[in-house]
């Protein structure tokens, strides 16, 4: 009996502690994240018409850094060249790419390399 009082009594002291200590504690503000800036990256990149679809391509890039079995990117070709599967061509882009499939750029340029 005595027993069982001690332990009722214990409980009831650590749940005043509990609550006083939580009620002690400074307020703690969450802040949220900080956006860092987009900045604006360009590059560029040589690549292989792997297929066609009128004015748009999909191309292989095998040399794209981070990207060591290479990337396939799909790609606006300009009106009024002649493009073929197999053409090689310099891409220039702006910013990062879209991780899609294909993945996409946002192109600032094609051009075919004779």
């Amino acid at each position: 009996m005595k027993l069982l009082l001690l332990t009722i009594c214990s409980l009831v002291l650590f749940a005043c502690q509990s609550e006083d200590a939580a009620s002690n504690r400074p307020d703690i503000e969450i802040e949220a994240p900080r956006e860092e800036p987009i900045q604006n990256s360009t590059g560029e990149f040589i690549a292989k018409i792997i297929s066609l679809n009128e004015n748009n391509a999909v191309v292989l890039a095998e040399d794209l850094s981070g990207y060591p079995n290479g990337a396939e990117i799909s790609v606006s070709l300009p009106a009024g060249e002649d493009w073929e599967t197999g053409d090689v061509v310099r891409i220039e882009y702006e910013g990062g790419f879209m991780e899609s499939d294909p993945m996409q750029i946002n192109q600032k340029s094609v051009e075919k390399i004779e």
